[in-house]
């Protein structure tokens, strides 16, 4: 019998499966998020930059200088108008006779999205997390394989989100809503 070092304290906690990626103009009262389809390897990182004081006569001080999140994956089903719609209207877009034309370059401004990934377990329970104001930070991207192989053509998307300073602090960068497994009081 095999000796364990701990036993499982809270089996919902375990995430299993991947998610659903949307995304949502910024600045919308209430978001209408849009499904951006099929996506592999999603990925959160939360990035916190640390500046150090240090006095001279005095142990030193940490306090946090800088504080994103980069939300990043393959996006398998890209379409001109989605590309364009995640961008933040830094490109242009236009459909004549059922032909889509993407057009990029020159523009300074780029604009801001909401980002939300959601993944639901087997129970129909939801683990959200929402990055309030991101913008693109990678550039496109997308590479062609053999024709004999049946490796889709990703476009890998990654987000940089920011501190949404209309937020009070302490809750402006993202939110994690956990229906999945909520904490539950001390006994």
């Amino acid at each position: 019998m095999a000796k364990f070092q701990t036993e499982i304290q809270n089996e919902d906690a375990i995430r299993l499966g991947s998610c659903k990626v949307e995304v949502a103009p910024y600045d919308e009262t209430t978001p209408a998020y849009v499904e951006i389809g099929a996506a592999r390897n999603v990925r959160l990182a939360e990035q916190i930059e640390i500046a150090t004081i240090a006095p001279d006569n005095a142990p030193p001080i940490r306090k946090v200088k800088a504080q994103t999140v980069v939300v990043s994956c393959e996006w398998m089903e890209p379409t001109l108008t989605g590309l364009a719609a995640l961008r933040g209207a830094l490109d242009t877009v236009t459909s004549a006779a059922g032909e889509d034309t993407f057009r990029t370059g020159g523009k300074t401004d780029i604009g801001y999205v909401s980002v939300r990934l959601t993944n639901t377990n087997a129970a129909g329970k939801t683990y959200q997390v929402t990055v309030y104001k991101a913008q693109v930070t990678k550039g496109l991207e997308q590479a062609f394989s053999s024709d004999a192989d049946l490796e889709a053509a990703v476009i890998p998307l990654e987000f940089t989100g920011v501190e949404d300073t209309t937020k009070p602090v302490g809750e402006q960068l993202f939110e994690i809503v956990d229906m999945q497994a909520p904490k539950t009081p001390a006994a």
